[in-house]
This record gives structure tokens, C-alpha cells and sequence, in this order.
């Protein structure tokens, strides 16, 4: 994981050209958003957004394994709802 992504999120410096800044800034002053490298937040939060860079496997196909195993070790933080 790289925490200079997180560190840039929480000063609102972005690096990907399609998020709004301002909006982002609201959620951050907010406390509507927060980035981070750890899971253990995941039980005092109602969603998760991932961001992970997806490359393509030999045949041009997006290798989707790097998700999978950030799901599943997310997972293992989540409160249960039921």
C-alpha cells in the first residue's frame, strides 16, 4: 500500500485528474471521508471504497486478484450487521 496516496487524499492534493477537489474537501472537513492504509477501521464505518490499480494478465485481461485479497482482509475487520 502506499501512504503518500493516503497522505495526498488528506491534504487534498489529488492525483486523479477526474475528482473534484472542493467536493472532496467538504467530505474531508466533514468527516464524511477518510482515507487510510489499515483495516481496522472497518467496523466503525458503513462503507468501503478501493482503489487499487488493476493490470492485465497475459491476455489482456484485468488480473482482479489484487481486489479479492483486499476485500477478504477487509472482511476480516467488518462488524457483522446480522
Amino acid at each position: 500500500m502506499d501512504s503518500s496516496k493516503v497522505e495526498a487524499i488528506d491534504t487534498v492534493r489529488f492525483y486523479i485528474k477526474h475528482v473534484n477537489a472542493e467536493d472532496t474537501q467538504l467530505q474531508l472537513t466533514n468527516k464524511y471521508l477518510e482515507a487510510s492504509t489499515g483495516f481496522t477501521r472497518g467496523q466503525a464505518v458503513e462503507a468501503v471504497l478501493i482503489y487499487v490499480l488493476t493490470s492485465l494478465n497475459k491476455n489482456q485481461e484485468p488480473d482482479i486478484s489484487y481486489m479479492l485479497n483486499i476485500a477478504k482482509a477487509i472482511a476480516t475487520h467488518k462488524k457483522k450487521t446480522h
